[in-house]
């Protein structure tokens, strides 16, 4: 018997604040040289070989203490409404298999375009699918991101892959860690680099501009390099973060960010690059902005990844405020009491295996912005079994100190599940807070290692699991010690931005021969999607698209009337009526001024006095 469990917080909200600590950040701004462009058509397919990648070791274990937390707890009250209720479960809609290696861990992230291209990565294979499954385009990442390999008896190793989608520009990002080491695999702090891709186009099998970026740093006696890291978009700049370690078992010690100019990138100009290290502070989460909510300030999360067994309920929150141009920093940690605690997940059986499998920690893998939003989740332990910790954080702008903390606790009574990673789910609330949908890895003695999604409603309403892919078989992995073996690293959740409510979600599975496979599965997570397929009842045009500042429509009219010209935001909002007009029967010609509406995605109708939609198109604003 499954039972999904709930823990959902109290309405109540107390008086009490968070800390506010000051930090020390060393800000440097460098001049990046122009890119080198790749076109992928023109690179070897990828050569089908078993492959054997370790990452370094403890590389996400964390050196520098919690700031002590002296807070009292400040309760959010989101999810009171359906703290007694069950929402309904996503739908499975296709999916398919990408690259599968013998990999330890498995590192998968993927994205998609409004075009409904798929780009899957995992841990030295580019991929790219149409979103029916048929494979475009597969090479090595050392191909891809242009990697320089190293002469003499030195090799590189290259990890930690991501790639995101830019739906307002139509682009693709893309980074990927390398570092070079010897026969005895010690590593040569001094090459660490990152090297960053942007698209030339929407394309992403076209051409590609890379920057390699030296990601070596020297703070006070030790030598480090950049581990994990990750894409995050304000509303003018691609943000990466990561973390800086000796790559040894002594784990990671700070947290650098770099700030990068995103008209550049997609250009390949050379640019203006400011780096932030947070000092003594590991393992901070950039949410990424959502392309409906344009801001250039950008939140940064942390939660303890060694959380102790006795369990913590610490989490830490700072800010990017600003532009390059602007001068923006990161002058302070805010530091807050949540009222549930998380634990370090425990080790993950599987069945038919005296191998257990090793989370490693409980830090955040995923999360994103939205307003004043933060939506994250995490690994924790509930009943002896590895679980997730969803969280919704309420900035207060004006008080950080006073931000209010919402959570859920989801925990299988049959099944470890953990590798959680987050997405907008197609509807936001009277109240602002948006429905999302959590991607999830899971194993037991009872199951293969699988991939699962849940969905939660605005009002806290949690799903039963959708088995997106059911593990086939044991993972036959080598043991790190004794009877313990890597389980993964990350999985992914991708959101369609032009088809509100349709998600997909890659992650790692059991396969049939013992080897890690590598899924992508689609998802519908409510009906909403279907609300915003295209109508088209008259025949005609709306141009340009996307849009800038004015656009035009020639529409054959089938009766004379007044008809309006409105704009609604992709979740069914009305935004903003742009015309009414008159039309006679016949061709009508007219056109409608958008200079004040923002950049984003919206759904442009043309409706009768009667409230017959004649005429409906996804439109983008891009100014």
């Amino acid at each position: 018997m499954k039972k999904l469990l709930t823990l959902i917080l109290s309405a109540s909200t107390l008086c009490s604040f968070g800390q506010k600590t000051e930090i020390n950040v060393i800000r440097d701004i460098k001049k990046i040289k122009a890119a080198k462009v790749v076109n992928v058509m023109d690179l070897s397919d990828a050569i089908k070989v078993d492959l054997y990648n370790v990452s370094p070791p403890n590389e996400h274990n964390e050196v520098a203490a919690d700031i002590p937390n002296n807070a009292e707890v400040h309760l959010g009250n989101l999810f009171t409404e359906g703290r007694n209720k069950k929402g309904q479960p996503p739908i499975l809609a296709g999916g398919f298999e990408t690259a599968f290696r013998n990999y330890m861990p498995n590192d998968d992230d993927i994205a998609i375009s409004n075009q409904g291209m798929v780009m899957a990565m995992t841990n030295s294979y580019v991929s790219i699918y149409d979103e029916h499954g048929n494979q475009l385009k597969q090479v090595t990442d050392l191909d891809f991101f242009n990697v320089p390999v190293p002469s003499g008896l030195e090799r590189v190793n290259v990890f930690d892959p991501h790639v995101s989608y830019d739906p307002i520009r139509d682009r693709w990002v893309a980074v990927v860690d390398y570092i070079n080491y010897n026969t005895n695999v010690v590593y040569d702090m001094q090459s660490s680099s990152i090297s960053l891709g942007f698209s030339k186009t929407g394309d992403p099998t076209g051409e590609w501009n890379f920057y390699h970026i030296n990601s070596y740093f020297k703070i006070g006696p030790f030598s480090m390099g950049l581990d994990y890291p990750e894409l995050a978009f304000t509303d003018s700049e691609l943000i990466v973060t990561g973390n800086l370690t000796r790559f040894t078992n002594e784990g990671t010690r700070h947290t650098v960010l770099y700030q990068i100019p995103l008209d550049k990138g997609y250009a390949g100009e050379s640019l203006n690059m400011a780096t932030h290290v947070m000092e003594n502070h590991a393992g901070y989460r950039a949410c990424s902005n959502r392309f409906s909510s344009s801001s250039d300030k950008l939140y940064l999360i942390h939660s303890s990844a060694n959380a102790p067994e006795l369990g913590t309920r610490t989490l830490e929150f700072a800010y990017l405020d600003g532009t390059i141009e602007q001068g923006g920093k990161i002058s302070h940690v805010y530091n807050l009491n949540m009222d549930k605690y998380y634990y370090g997940p425990p080790h993950v059986d599987q069945k038919g295996s005296s191998v257990q499998l090793d989370i490693r920690n409980s830090v955040f893998r995923s999360g994103f912005t939205d307003g004043n939003k933060i939506y994250a989740v995490q690994s924790t332990m509930h009943n002896n079994k590895a679980a997730l910790y969803y969280l919704v954080l309420e900035v207060d702008d004006k008080d950080p100190e006073f931000s209010k903390v919402s959570t859920i606790i989801i925990s299988e009574d049959d099944k470890h599940i953990s590798y959680g990673s987050i997405g907008f789910a197609g509807v936001k609330d009277s109240r602002g807070v948006n429905a999302v949908a959590i991607g999830c890895c899971y194993a037991s003695q009872d199951h293969y290692p699988g991939i699962g999604m849940y969905y939660i409603t605005s009002d806290g309403q949690v799903s039963d699991m959708l088995v997106v892919k059911e593990g086939e078989f044991r993972l036959n992995w080598p043991s790190q010690s004794g009877n313990l073996s890597r389980w993964g690293d990350y999985s992914d959740v991708a959101e369609r931005y032009n088809f509100p409510g349709e998600l997909w979600v890659g992650g790692g599975y059991g396969r049939s021969d013992g080897r890690s496979g590598s899924y992508v599965g689609k998802v519908v997570v409510n009906s909403h999607s279907a609300d915003v397929n295209e109508i088209n009842t008259e025949s005609g045009n709306v141009y340009p698209n996307p849009a800038q500042n004015y656009i035009s429509a020639d529409l054959q009219i089938a009766s004379k009337g007044l008809y309006n010209v409105t704009l609604y935001s992709l979740d069914g909002k009305m935004v903003s009526v742009l015309k009414s007009k008159v039309l006679k029967q016949g061709v009508a010609t007219f056109g409608a001024d958008i200079s004040s509406i923002k950049n984003g995605f919206y759904t442009l109708k043309i409706e009768g006095e009667n409230g017959d939609v004649v005429y409906s198109k996804k439109l983008v604003v891009q100014h």
